[in-house]
């Protein structure tokens, strides 16, 4: 399974969904991690702090989401995400479904 985790875009979001210490176990299951460069940034945490811990970076969300499986986000995705998100796909995040009708009847 290909993790990914894109930089979020919701305004004044400047949280991180998956922190660099968690690369490992997980490609120690057998999975593997895309990181959108610039992911972390905002929560003091560099490209390449993901890198050392085996994560790959991906240029784009629109790459994160082409080639994930699960992708995992802080906040809801936004209208711009919606259409990058694949009926195969898990996205794991908090969503806020009651107060957005076009993301409930995408989900």
């Amino acid at each position: 399974m290909v993790v990914g985790v894109p930089k979020e875009i919701k305004q004044n979001e400047k949280r991180v969904s998956l922190l660099p210490h968690l690369v490992k176990p997980i490609n120690k299951l057998g999975h593997k991690v895309i990181v959108q460069s610039g992911a972390g940034e905002e929560s003091g945490v560099s490209d390449n702090a993901y890198i050392k811990e085996g994560a790959e970076i991906a240029s784009s969300i629109n790459d994160i989401y082409n080639l994930s499986d699960l992708v995992i986000k802080v906040k809801e995705p936004l209208d711009s995400e919606l259409e990058l998100i694949k009926d195969s796909q898990i996205i794991f995040t908090f969503f806020h479904l009651a107060g957005d009708r076009n993301l409930t009847d995408k989900f």
